[in-house]
């Protein structure tokens, strides 16, 4: 399947869209995670400084706390925010009241004057952020107290706050992208119009309704319809060249081929070879005046130029009562020279109406992008001949019957030129049909 440069560029615009906001997202969703983590350890290392103010130790060694701290979630049983004190061996000396009947995870005993952040998962819910200090706490002139401070903070809300900052990011984002791609559209169509407008002007050409493409294309494009009109300039001089030589070429041999069918007019077979060289000069004259296959050949109805050569034939065998009845559609276009297809309608229609009894058919089907027409007579057939044979130079089906046998042959060269092919059946009912492949508009 052939992609259009416009699919094609708005596709990897769209992809390399797509892979740098998914980057981006990523990269701010994970700036934004540390940021929280670095508030949650912010906010954890401001409520232990704030514990270790309000804590004290006897003259006993015993640890001493209020009840009543600065901050009243530590009073609240599950409110989020816990806080426990540990001895060197991890005995609990203290803990707060959020966390009276809380399942809590208990991380390693932080040594005097070391202090960690950690998460810590938890026995349900999203886990915890964890802040661990140890310290040695002098109570008298020989006494010290190693504690171990550990305060724990539910991430819950930390993590509603990801959340809620991703979907406010998708929220901006999402029509942000799309706007960006619709604005990349709007460029790639600004950015190949011009190539547009060439393949239309260059149809134009094709169809005959201008002579040659603009020049006032970027300089992107300059150098190929700079290159496209010479090369439409230089066929049209060299078919012009070559329709004149053919010209002076016929008005030469057409004096020196009569004067000796008068010299030789008493030589009656002399006279017939000289008649097959004039027939064989003015076809080829004809089949070279065709040009064959050009690449800027506009398209040409089916049916109105089989109509032309049917009206004709008619004329010429109406003594005989054959009929021909055109089935072709009149929208139906082939991609060949007008000449051509001319010359290999003539050469069909005309062994068709030679050699039917009552009735030619001439009909077509679209297929594959070729158009199959197909000529049929009711005539007495091919006898057994070789079906493959026949479309070869100087074999006739019929040697009663005038002709050189290179009417098939001329067919098949030139459909050939163009793609194409053709092939005879015999008709069950009697008759031939010959199928004549041409590529279609």
């Amino acid at each position: 399947m052939t992609v259009s440069l416009h699919s094609r560029l708005l596709g990897a615009t769209a992809l390399v869209l797509a892979g740098f906001l998914l980057v981006t997202v990523v990269a701010v969703e994970r700036a934004f995670d540390r940021s929280t983590t670095e508030a949650a350890r912010a906010h954890l290392q401001g409520q232990l400084y704030g514990l270790l103010a309000v804590t004290d130790v006897d003259a006993g060694g015993r640890l001493e706390i209020p009840d009543a701290l600065r901050e009243a979630r530590f009073g609240v049983v599950g409110s989020g925010l816990y806080a426990l004190v540990r001895d060197a061996r991890g005995t609990v000396l203290w803990r707060s009241h959020s966390a009276t009947g809380i399942r809590l995870p208990e991380p390693a005993i932080a040594g005097a004057g070391q202090t960690s952040f950690t998460e810590a998962p938890a026995h349900s819910g999203p886990g915890y952020f964890v802040l661990s200090s140890g310290l040695e706490w002098e109570y008298s002139e020989s006494g010290l107290l190693p504690i171990s401070v550990t305060l724990l903070e539910e991430r819950g809300r930390y993590d509603d706050q990801v959340a809620g900052f991703r979907r406010q990011m998708w929220l901006w984002l999402s029509p942000l992208a799309l706007a960006l791609l619709l604005a990349q559209w709007l460029i790639i169509r600004a950015g190949l119009r011009p190539v547009q407008r060439a393949a239309d002007e260059l149809l134009e050409v094709r169809e005959r309704t201008r002579e040659r493409l603009a020049t006032d294309y970027p300089a992107e494009l300059r150098g190929l319809t700079t290159g496209i009109n010479a090369y439409v300039d230089n066929e049209h001089r060299q078919l012009e060249r070559y329709r004149n030589a053919l010209g002076d070429l016929a008005h030469s041999l057409k004096t020196p081929l009569a004067v000796l069918r008068n010299r030789l007019a008493d030589r009656p077979e002399v006279g017939e070879e000289l008649d097959r060289v004039s027939e064989i000069i003015d076809y080829q004259l004809r089949r070279a005046r065709s040009a064959g296959p050009r690449l800027l050949a506009p398209p040409v109805p089916l049916r109105e130029s089989a109509q032309r050569l049917l009206a004709a034939l008619a004329r010429v065998h109406e003594d005989r009562g054959v009929t021909a009845e055109n089935r072709l559609d009149p929208q139906l276009m082939v991609a060949v020279e007008r000449e051509d297809l001319l010359e290999m309608l003539g050469n069909l229609l005309d062994n068709a109406f030679k050699f039917a009894r009552s009735r030619v058919e001439l009909s077509a089907q679209t297929q594959g992008g070729q158009v199959r027409i197909r000529i049929a007579d009711d005539g007495p057939g091919i006898g057994g001949a070789d079906p493959e044979a026949l479309l070869s130079r100087g074999v006739r089906a019929d040697e009663r019957t005038e002709g050189q046998g290179i009417g098939l042959a001329v067919v098949r060269e030139i459909s050939a030129s163009y793609g194409g092919s053709v092939r005879i059946t015999e008709r069950p009912g009697g008759g031939i049909a010959v199928e004549l492949e041409l590529p279609a508009t």
